[in-house]
């Protein structure tokens, strides 16, 4: 499975419990990856702090269209807190969970 996690309002809001998930995830042979829209001098920054919260993923992609990255990259299921923004209403369900694949 192929899971994008956002970090400003998802990852940031109780990195403990995205530590262990991302790390049970990855050890049972998903893919993690993480997608932000913040600017392209930020991504060291946001590195970091990834690494600082112990957040496991293949690969972190910064990109102002995240719906186009996550259907590019066949992602199973997006969370984001502002999924609105990025995915259409019919593929948004609770919790800020998006599906992408139907």
């Amino acid at each position: 499975m192929k899971i994008a996690l956002d970090v400003d309002g998802v990852v940031t809001e109780h990195y403990p419990f995205w530590s262990f998930f991302t790390e049970t995830m990855m050890k049972a042979g998903h893919e993690i990856y993480i997608i932000t829209d913040i600017k392209q001098i930020h991504r060291d920054f946001r590195i970091a702090e990834l690494k600082h919260y112990k957040i496991h993923y293949k690969e972190m992609i910064i990109t102002p269209d995240k719906r186009s990255f996550c259907e590019e990259l066949e992602i199973d299921f997006a969370i984001d807190d502002m999924p609105e923004y990025y995915y259409d209403a019919k593929n948004v369900v609770k919790f800020a969970i998006v599906t992408i694949n139907e």
